[in-house]
C-alpha cells in the first residue's frame, strides 16, 4: 500500500478503486503511524482503526515507544 500511495500509480490506483464494480472495496493498511493514508480519504467512505494497545502488555509497550520517537521528531499519531 505504501508504494502505491507515495509511488506514480497513485492516480491509477484511484481510479481503479473508483471504478471498481464491488459495492464495498475494503483496504487494510498496516503503517497508520504517517498521515500518508489520508490521501485516500476522498475515495473512501468510512475508516476504522483496529487499536491493540490493550491486547496485552507487549502492545502497549511497542505503542509507548512508537508514540515516543515520534514526540522525540515533534510529531503525533494521526488519531
Amino acid at each position: 500500500m505504501q508504494s502505491v500511495l507515495d509511488g506514480k500509480d497513485f492516480p491509477k490506483f484511484c481510479a481503479t478503486m473508483k471504478n471498481a464494480k464491488a459495492k464495498k472495496n475494503i483496504l487494510i493498511t498496516t503503517n497508520d503511524f504517517n498521515n500518508t493514508v489520508e490521501k485516500l480519504y476522498p475515495y473512501i467512505d468510512a475508516t476504522l482503526i483496529l487499536d491493540t494497545t490493550r491486547v496485552n502488555e507487549e502492545h502497549e509497550k511497542t505503542y509507548k515507544v512508537i508514540q515516543s520517537n515520534l514526540q522525540a521528531d515533534h510529531k503525533v499519531l494521526p488519531y
